[in-house]
C-alpha cells in the first residue's frame, strides 16, 4: 500500500522536472522510449497549425508586394521547418537502444523545439502591418535558439538538407539580392562554413552564406543572376558541406526562380443555352358589342388563341383582359362567379332596345427554341493566391426567358483569367454543376454548384516548398 501511495507523487515530480527540462539523477530511468516518441509527436502536432498560419502570411506578403516582410517570413519559415525537420529526425532514431541519459537529452531538445514553435506562433499573432518590425527584432534570437537546440542533437555523418523530392521554387525578391533559407541537420560542423554555388547551364555563380548553423543555412543570391518580370528559370544549387575528417559532401538539387508573382483577376459569366421558352403577345383591343331588341340576351367571352398559339393564362384573368365596358338602357357587364368568363347582358326596356359592350384583349403564347436564355456575370474579381475565392452567380438570371418546365437548357460558366493589365490569359468553360476543373497549367482549380456558387483556388507556381512529412 505504501508503494501505491508513492506512485502519484513520483509522477507529479516527473511532470514538473520535464517541464523545466531538469531531470533528477534518480528519475533518469523514468524517461522511456515511448516518452520520447510521444513528446516528439505531440510537438509535431503543435507545429502543424503554425505551419499553415505562416504559409498564409507568406502568401499575403507576396500578394501585397511587401518584399521585406516576405523575406523575413521566409526566414521564419526556415526556422520552423528546421524545427520540424529536427523533430522528424528524432523519430527516425532507434530510441530503444539509447541509454536513459540520451533519452533525457532528447526530451529536453524536443521540449526546447516546442518552446521555439510556441514563440513563432506568438509572433505570428501580431498585427500584419507591424509584423515586419516585430520579426526584425526577434529572428536573430530565434536562430540562435534553434542553433543551440539542433547542436544538442546527434550530428549525422552525412549532412542532410531538407529540400523535398522536387527541389525548391522561390520568387525573386526586391532589391539587390534574394535570400533563401535551407534547413537540415549537420550543416555546420567543426566551424567549417558551408559553401554554395548557383549553376546556370555551364556558368557557376558563388553565393554568399550569410548565416549557418547545424540546422539552418541562409544564402544570398544576386538578383542580377535571376529572371525578372514574369519569366521563370531553372538552376541547380550545389552545396559544399563538411562531413568530418577532411571530407566534404556536395549535395545538389533543382532550384526554380520566378521573376515575380503577377496579379490576376477573373471574369465569370454564367449562361444558359439551347433552351425552350415562350413567345408572348397580347392582341389589339377588340370591341365586343351586344344589341338587345327583345327579352334578355347574353354574350359570354372567354380567352382564345389560334394554332400554334395557346392562351397565356398567366396574363389577365386566365388570358382574358377586359378594358373599358359600358352599354345603354338596361344592361350589365360582369365576371361570372368562380369562372374566367366575362358576360355581357342587355334587354329591351321601356319600349326601347338596349346594348352592352366591352373592349377585350387576348393574352397568347407559343413555344420557341432559344439559343441564348440569359446570363449572370461577375467581373474583375481579384484572384488571390492560396485562398478560396468565392463568387455568387444568379442561375435564375442566367435562365432568362427559358422555361425549365419545357426543356432543361445547358448551363455553362465561362471563367476568364486576366493579368494586371486586364488582358485575357485563359478562358475555360465549366458546366454547371462541376467539381475540380483545372486550368492555368494546374495552378487553378474551379468548381460551381447548382445554386451558382463559384469556388476558385489558385496557387502560384513559384513558392518555397519543404518536405517535412516524416516517414
Amino acid at each position: 500500500m505504501r508503494i501505491s501511495r508513492l506512485a502519484k507523487p513520483i509522477a507529479l515530480v516527473l511532470a514538473v522536472t520535464l517541464t523545466f527540462m531538469n531531470f533528477p539523477t534518480s528519475l533518469l530511468a523514468q524517461v522511456s522510449a515511448a516518452d520520447v516518441i510521444n513528446e516528439t509527436q505531440k510537438t509535431l502536432g503543435k507545429a502543424s497549425p503554425v505551419n499553415l498560419l505562416l504559409g498564409g502570411l507568406v502568401d499575403r506578403a507576396v500578394e501585397s508586394g511587401n518584399s521585406a516582410l516576405q523575406q523575413r517570413l521566409d526566414q521564419l519559415n526556415g526556422i520552423l521547418q528546421s524545427a520540424i525537420f529536427s523533430l522528424n529526425q528524432v523519430l527516425k532514431e532507434n530510441i530503444q537502444n539509447l541509454d536513459s541519459a540520451a533519452r533525457k537529452q532528447r526530451v529536453e531538445a524536443v521540449r526546447a523545439l516546442g518552446g521555439l514553435i510556441d514563440q513563432v506562433n506568438a509572433l505570428l499573432q501580431a498585427d500584419f502591418n507591424q509584423l515586419d518590425t516585430i520579426l526584425q527584432q526577434n529572428i536573430a534570437n530565434l536562430q540562435n535558439s534553434l542553433g543551440n537546440t539542433v547542436a544538442s542533437l546527434p550530428i549525422p555523418t552525412e549532412p542532410l538538407v531538407n529540400v523535398g523530392g522536387s527541389g525548391i521554387s522561390i520568387i525573386r525578391q526586391e532589391g539587390n539580392v534574394t535570400k533563401l533559407s535551407l534547413t537540415g541537420s549537420g550543416l555546420f560542423k567543426s566551424n567549417t562554413k558551408p559553401e554554395a554555388t548557383l549553376i546556370d547551364n555551364n556558368k557557376e555563380i558563388p553565393l554568399v552564406v550569410e548565416a549557418a548553423s547545424m540546422g539552418l543555412i541562409l544564402l544570398s543570391i544576386p538578383n542580377n543572376a535571376l529572371p525578372t518580370g514574369l519569366a521563370s528559370r531553372r538552376y541547380v544549387l550545389r552545396l559544399k558541406l563538411y562531413k568530418g575528417y577532411f571530407f566534404h559532401s556536395y549535395p545538389s538539387f533543382p532550384l526554380q526562380v520566378c521573376g515575380g508573382v503577377p496579379r490576376y483577376s477573373f471574369d465569370a459569366v454564367l449562361t444558359a443555352s439551347n433552351g425552350t421558352g415562350w413567345e408572348r403577345r397580347t392582341t389589339a383591343p377588340e370591341k365586343i358589342y351586344l344589341e338587345c331588341t327583345g327579352d334578355g340576351q347574353t354574350t359570354q367571352i372567354n380567352a382564345s388563341a389560334p394554332d400554334p398559339w395557346i392562351v397565356d393564362k398567366d396574363i389577365g384573368t386566365s388570358g382574358l383582359i377586359i378594358g373599358q365596358t359600358g352599354g345603354d338602357n338596361y344592361h350589365s357587364e360582369k365576371w361570372l362567379p368562380g369562372t374566367a368568363t366575362f358576360q355581357l347582358y342587355c334587354a329591351k326596356n321601356g319600349g326601347r332596345g338596349s346594348n352592352s359592350w366591352a373592349y377585350v384583349q387576348y393574352a397568347q403564347k407559343r413555344k420557341i427554341d432559344i439559343a441564348q436564355c440569359g446570363k449572370s456575370e461577375v467581373l474583375n474579381v481579384p484572384l488571390p493566391y492560396d485562398k478560396l475565392k468565392q463568387a455568387q452567380l444568379n442561375p435564375a438570371q442566367a435562365l432568362g426567358s427559358c422555361d425549365l418546365s419545357l426543356t432543361t437548357p445547358v448551363s455553362v460558366v465561362a471563367f476568364t483569367v486576366k493579368d494586371s493589365a486586364g488582358q485575357s490569359l485563359e478562358t475555360v468553360n465549366v458546366p454547371v454543376p462541376f467539381n475540380n476543373k483545372v486550368a492555368m497549367g494546374g495552378s487553378l482549380n474551379l468548381s460551381i454548384d447548382g445554386q451558382g456558387l463559384l469556388n476558385a483556388s489558385f496557387s502560384p507556381a513559384c513558392k518555397l516548398k519543404y518536405s517535412y512529412a516524416h516517414e
